[in-house]
């Protein structure tokens, strides 16, 4: 079992994404997220309240046409 992005997550983080860089085709972005995804050590596992194994990734959620920013955070469960 490996951990994934809902399908909700992942359109949530894509729209995100879509609204920073319309047209640019996003890999950077989800190449970040990806390898999160892919270099899930032990530690980084935790056990939520209803007892599922869960992982914290993280992306920057940037702000147009100010370019401020705020780092997002998504709990990802193992599929």
């Amino acid at each position: 079992m490996t951990f994934k992005l809902t399908q909700e997550q992942t359109e949530t983080i894509q729209a995100v994404f879509d609204k920073q860089s319309p047209g640019n085709g996003n890999y950077d972005c989800w190449e970040g997220i990806n390898k999160q995804l892919q270099s899930i050590d032990e530690s980084d596992i935790r056990i939520n309240e209803e007892g599922k194994e869960e992982i914290q990734i993280f992306y920057y959620k940037i702000a147009i046409p100010n370019e401020s920013f705020s780092i997002e955070k998504v709990k990802v469960h193992r599929d």
